[in-house]
């Protein structure tokens, strides 16, 4: 799913990245093969999105400094960490 071009999606659109449960979020200790959690993860997960505007004349010509350089001219960096849901996750119709 990551390091693939897709096409530009309508806005309003998603596209689901991943899906973690409790026991995703938690870091296990293994003692005779007998799973234990000691806390959660500290880990980040980072996903970055890298994209050029629509095309047009004024836009190709803007870009075209970042296209010589084999780049896309916009990026948008998601962090996400997993403190950020500890407790409760939301309900299943949210996601």
């Amino acid at each position: 799913m990551f390091d693939n071009i897709y096409p530009q999606m309508p806005s309003g659109h998603v596209m689901h990245l991943f899906q973690f449960s409790d026991s995703d979020l938690l870091k296990w200790e293994y003692i005779d093969n007998i799973g234990k959690p000691v806390g959660m993860k500290q880990d980040k997960l980072c996903i970055t999105m890298d994209y050029d505007p629509p095309k047009g004349i004024l836009n190709w010509v803007l870009k075209l400094p970042w296209s010589l350089r084999g780049k896309k001219r916009y990026q948008e960096i998601y962090e996400f960490y997993p403190y950020m849901v500890e407790g409760d996750l939301p309900p299943g119709e949210y996601a």
